[in-house]
């Protein structure tokens, strides 16, 4: 019965519905000779012990969530930038939400494409296989395989984009990210391996990513400067999302 109960757990996959790469939407900001040059690590097996402490780790890390914590999560379950926006908004960096928009649809199919060849199972998945309680949050933006975790790599290409425009902003940008990469991993939907995947994958692809396409970007799609000067990348509408954050998060207290 355990030989059984092992095999069953290590031949386990996502069985739910796939969504197919969009190659036009990809191409829309990434030359997608992008799919063919790049690769990640598989994720580390299911039986195997690091993939087994890790769906440990995050049943121990749900039962210890805070408020914040649990509030961070929800306000990127929808929206991947929320931090980022934030933080540029705090800071007055200028930027376009339209932008935001098109980088995490384009970003998307990358993750995507990787999602559907390792068809990694969700830890809740795992969890329920090895007869462990997971309280994880269910979502309708985790039915697809769990490797990598798009929340993460979305978050950090923008991060990275913004990064380009205001370099001397580039760790608060990127701990921004961090904010919705660790909210899945907090809500039990990722594993961490996942988010680390995620965020490999969202710097290689900022050497494939067509800069030129959004207006003042600083680099050309080889990565290579085109000004020294900073940009000035006009916001079309007003975006308060410290409002919003304050809203939630006594929603959530």
């Amino acid at each position: 019965m355990f030989i059984e109960a092992i095999t069953k757990l290590a031949n386990l996959k996502h069985t739910g519905k796939i969504k197919e790469v969009d190659q036009k939407e990809l191409g829309e900001l990434f030359d997608t000779s992008i799919l063919d040059e790049i690769n990640i690590e598989p994720p580390t097996a299911n039986d195997s012990t690091k993939t087994i402490n890790e769906v440990k780790g995050m049943i121990k890390n749900i039962d210890s969530l805070t408020k914040e914590q649990k509030t961070n999560y929800h306000l990127t379950d929808e929206d991947t930038s929320y931090f980022i926006k934030e933080y540029m908004s705090n800071e007055d960096l200028p930027y376009e939400q339209e932008d935001i928009e098109k980088i995490t649809d384009s970003a998307r199919h990358i993750g995507r494409h990787f999602k559907n060849k390792f068809m990694r199972p969700r830890p809740n998945v795992l969890a329920e296989a090895l007869e462990l309680d997971m309280d994880y949050f269910d979502t309708d933006t985790a039915q697809s395989p769990a490797y990598p975790s798009n929340h993460a790599l979305q978050a950090r290409v923008v991060a990275n984009y913004y990064a380009s425009l205001y370099p001397e902003h580039r760790n608060r940008l990127l701990q921004a990210a961090e904010l919705s990469g660790q909210g899945r991993v907090d809500a039990g939907v990722h594993y961490p391996s996942d988010k680390m995947a995620g965020y490999k994958l969202a710097d290689k692809a900022m050497n494939y990513f067509k800069f030129d396409i959004l207006e003042d970007a600083p680099l050309n799609a080889t990565g290579s400067s085109v000004s020294t000067d900073v940009p000035v990348v006009r916001r079309k509408s007003k975006y308060e999302p410290s409002k919003i954050f304050d809203l939630l998060r006594r929603n959530y207290k």
